[in-house]
Formats: structure tokens, sequence, C-alpha cells
């Protein structure tokens, strides 16, 4: 079991911090909205690690628009049958 020392404990010292340490190495791919923030050498827990690296990836991946003029149209008109879709499965269990 490993002890819990200065170089072992994430940079952010927070009360969310939960799981592994990972350092950041070059190889690490930090998002460019948070390279200002997230430097080669810092440690963080998975629950930072996550939030940082891994969720701004996926976000920035997600809003990323194509060049195509009906993009936003469409993303928006996909929200909105999701959120229809939801809505209506709540109403049938409030019914049934």
């Amino acid at each position: 079991m490993e002890t819990e020392t200065t170089l072992n404990v994430c940079n952010f010292h927070s009360t969310d911090c939960k799981g592994k340490i990972r350092t950041i190495t070059e190889n690490t791919n930090v998002p460019l909205t948070k390279k200002e923030i997230i430097l080669v050498g810092m440690k963080l827990c998975q629950t930072h690690y996550n939030k940082f690296i891994v969720n701004e990836t996926r976000n920035l991946e997600y809003n990323r628009s194509c060049s195509h003029p009906k993009h936003d149209i469409y993303k928006t008109q996909s929200k909105i049958r999701k959120k229809s879709q939801k809505n209506l499965i709540l109403k049938k269990f409030q019914i049934g």
C-alpha cells in the first residue's frame, strides 16, 4: 500500500481528489484550452485528470463544427429530438 507523500499528491489539493495519481508527461495530450494550467510534471489524481484531460478533450471533439452550413441546424435539431424523446419516456412512466 502506497503512503501519501508530497511526491504522491494531486497538485490541486482538493477534497474532490480520488483515485490513482498520474504524472503529466510530454506524451500526455493536454487540450489547448488547458495548456496554461496543466503543465508537464504536474501530478493529478484520477478525478482531476478526467476533468481537465479526458472530459475536456471529449467536449472539444463534440463541439467542433464542420464546415457544412447546415451543421449547426442539424446539431440543434438533434438536441431537441433527444429532449422530446426523453420527455415522452417520462410521460409514459408517469401514466403507467
